[in-house]
């Protein structure tokens, strides 16, 4: 979490004052700790957003290259950041490649990636099945013996698909059900490992009704706060989120 922060801080303004969200923070830390990519491995990483440091923190640690894939325009500001990252040292000119696509219809080669990566991503995919169609575009584009690690957020019973009104987000919690039968078995993809996580007190709910000004003030160090915010949890009725790693036969 510690490197984390580092590299956030050190590419420098807004990613400074921006800081990482808590919840990323926590998932990407996890990641880290189960991808083992050797030197030169090709990496996707399909949601990356506007403003993610994933890609340059996967560069600075482990040497891949990586493409940063998101459906929104916004994707556009990774330039920016890429641009400092590779003044500031942490990342090779052409290493990290920025692409704008949906994750139903990758326009990428089947079986050309070590690992992909899909961190709080697949829940957000609109469409009846549009998180399954993912997955599967996913699952096309890594190699035979590659890793695909996901997070989603997790109830243990039912399922909920929310719209929040006031920042149109859409986004699937998933169940036992909707997640091993309707979403990873379809997939083809075999699961090696899982963690359940959840946050230890209600902060989200809090965080959403904080005046946006007032953010500002603690989201430079919400990354070193995740350990104290979030942890993991063995009972999958206390989970509020799981990450997944599978492997493609």
């Amino acid at each position: 979490l510690f490197k984390l922060w580092r590299l956030n801080f050190r590419l420098g303004w807004p990613e400074r004052a921006r800081g990482l969200h808590y919840w990323l923070g926590y998932e990407y830390a996890l990641a880290l700790d189960l991808l083992d990519l050797p030197p030169g491995a090709r990496l996707l990483d399909v949601g990356t957003g506007a403003y993610s440091t994933f890609p340059y923190l996967l560069t600075h640690l482990r040497g891949p290259r990586v493409v940063a894939s998101d459906i929104a325009p916004g994707i556009q500001r990774q330039r920016q950041i890429r641009r400092r990252a590779i003044r500031a040292g942490r990342a090779r000119p052409r290493q990290v490649r920025l692409l704008q696509a949906d994750a139903r219809h990758l326009p990428l080669a089947s079986a050309s990636f070590d690992a992909v990566t899909a961190l709080s991503t697949l829940e957000h995919v609109r469409g009846l099945h549009g998180d399954r169609q993912a997955l599967q575009e996913i699952a096309r584009v890594v190699r035979p013996g590659g890793a695909v690690l996901l997070t989603l957020p997790f109830r243990a019973y039912g399922t909920l698909l929310e719209l929040d009104d006031r920042r149109q987000l859409y986004q699937r919690h998933f169940s036992n059900e909707t997640l091993w039968t309707s979403l990873l078995q379809p997939s083809g993809l075999v699961e090696e490992h899982h963690i359940y996580y959840r946050e230890r007190l209600p902060f989200y709910r809090l965080y959403r009704r904080l005046p946006r000004w007032l953010t500002w003030l603690h989201r430079p160090w919400d990354t070193l706060l995740s350990y104290l915010l979030l942890e993991e949890v063995t009972n999958p009725a206390a989970a509020d989120a799981i990450l997944v790693l599978l492997r493609r036969p």
